[in-house]
């Protein structure tokens, strides 16, 4: 994991806000389910690796204003040459509804996802292997906070809204160095781009210059779904693969998404992929250290307690927001995998403490990095990144809520 600190660390650095928090919990790495139906999950062969993400972002006084949960996912070819396939799932976005830093989401989360893609937990960066980033964008009052649909400063984006949104957001993630990106989107029940929402051919037109999207799941209708879409919990096309033969295509797979509950009623939901390939150097599944505990053991997963602490604490109003803020903190300081990044504007610099890293507007001087513990004690690592502040940055959808 030192890597994909350090990763993160850089990523931090090109962040433009005034002052912020970003707290990171991740879960142990694991044996999972196959994504595909041509693995197996009992030999090398076929192997697939899983680690989970839970990211919060907070203000300055530790009050929480977003959260992120995603799942990284190492997929080994189960025939011939050997093949790697990095896959990053955006399980979903939310806010509390406290006001937080304008503009800073995006870049975040953008940070957090180049993070991920140019390092990730499970290999050196030179490691070959094809990188995707998969999200069904939903729009739905709360994902993540409990009771927070009752706060009445929080605004939730339209689907429509929620769409445009991660097509631009994805776009600043494909800028990662080595990497040539490809991006497909598509709206289930329309046919074709020209159908879709203005707002979103929009944005799509927008980002040309960072990547070139092209409508679709991204595989060829002809082709066996099960065979090269992957699976994930709680998500469109897993929900219509599960209405169809095992055999079914690619192109019947589009037309039972177009069927499913998430996309009725007229509803403008939006599935998006970025794809790449980079590094040089195969990876053997053997040669990975990992985890005797199965991904379907939950009690041992970080982020699966810190989900399930979430859904009893309250989050309805900025002060029990706060309260909540701060009782979720004390649990995930005592936990292994826990790092916070502080980020801090020029004009509030202070002199680097013991265990800060310090990053200036272009480039990342370390100080001091705290060496981590060893398992038995709480693996912290703290943060503090001076950046100068150049202009006011956009509005930010702080109020944006949504399943990914």
């Amino acid at each position: 994991m030192d890597r994909l600190y350090d990763a993160w660390v850089s990523e931090m650095g090109r962040v433009r806000v005034r002052e912020l928090k970003v707290e990171i919990v991740s879960s142990r790495q694991r044996d999972a389910s196959p994504l595909f139906r041509t693995q197996s999950k009992t030999t090398s062969v076929g192997r697939t690796l899983k680690r989970d993400h839970l990211v919060f972002i907070s203000t300055s006084a530790g009050v929480i204003t977003h959260g992120l949960v995603l799942s990284e996912y190492l997929v080994f070819a189960s025939t011939g040459e050997p093949s790697t396939q990095h896959i990053l799932h955006i399980d979903r976005v939310d806010s509390t509804g406290v006001p937080s830093v304008g503009g800073c989401l995006r870049p975040i989360v953008a940070a957090v996802i180049r993070g991920l893609m140019s390092c990730g937990s499970f290999c050196q960066p030179q490691t070959k292997r094809q990188v995707q980033v998969h999200l069904f964008a939903r729009s739905q009052p709360q994902y993540l906070f409990h009771l927070s649909s009752e706060n009445k400063e929080k605004r939730v984006l339209t689907d429509r809204q929620l769409v445009a949104w991660w097509i631009r957001t994805l776009s600043e993630c494909a800028c990662v160095d080595s990497i040539e990106w490809g991006g497909n989107w598509m709206v289930p029940g329309l046919d074709h781009p020209d159908l879709a929402p203005s707002e979103l051919r929009r944005s799509v037109d927008t980002c040309t210059n960072k990547i070139r999207w092209a409508w679709g799941l991204g595989a060829p209708k002809a082709a066996i779904a099960a065979e090269c879409v992957p699976s994930f919990a709680d998500d469109i096309k897993s929900k219509a693969m599960g209405m169809l033969a095992p055999e079914a295509t690619v192109s019947e797979l589009l037309e039972a998404m177009a069927i499913t509950g998430e996309a009725g009623s007229g509803r403008v939901v939006g599935v998006l992929k970025l794809s790449g390939l980079t590094g040089t150097q195969p990876l053997h599944p053997d040669s990975l250290e990992t985890s005797a505990v199965d991904a379907s053991a939950d009690d041992d997963n970080a982020v699966v307690n810190a989900l399930r602490l979430l859904m009893r604490l309250d989050f309805s109003t900025k002060e029990k927001t706060s309260q909540a803020s701060a009782e979720l903190r004390a649990t995930l300081t005592g936990t292994i995998l826990f790092r916070t990044f502080e980020i801090r504007s020029a004009d509030q610099e202070q002199p680097p403490t013991s265990g800060s890293v310090s990053i200036g507007p272009q480039s990342v001087k370390a100080t001091e990095k705290l060496t981590p513990g060893s398992t038995s004690e709480p693996r912290v690592n703290n943060l503090q990144s001076l950046v100068k502040r150049k202009r006011p940055p956009p509005s930010d959808p702080s109020f944006i809520g949504g399943k990914s």
